[in-house]
């Protein structure tokens, strides 16, 4: 049975009002995540911060993973926080 993230944005830019500027970045926290988990977009890639440093950073151009350390944020997922 897959489980589709549901993603309910909190977008902060480093001022931390809501932006959509890919050029400073964007910050996204989803309540479906635990709070230690955030994205980041920029430019044309999105990454993925776990609180325990996993990491992936996606190109969303190309449609490339770059960097794939990410099983801490996967197993926090499938346990469901």
């Amino acid at each position: 049975m897959e489980k589709y993230l549901k993603i309910n944005k909190i977008v902060f830019n480093e001022t931390h009002w809501p932006t959509n500027d890919r050029v400073n970045g964007i910050l996204i926290g989803s309540l479906e995540f635990p709070s230690a988990v955030k994205y980041i977009i920029k430019g044309d890639s999105i990454i993925i911060l776990s609180g325990n440093n996993g990491v992936l950073c996606f190109d969303l151009n190309i449609g490339q993973v770059f960097l794939n350390e990410i099983g801490e944020i996967v197993e926090c997922y499938k346990r469901g926080g």
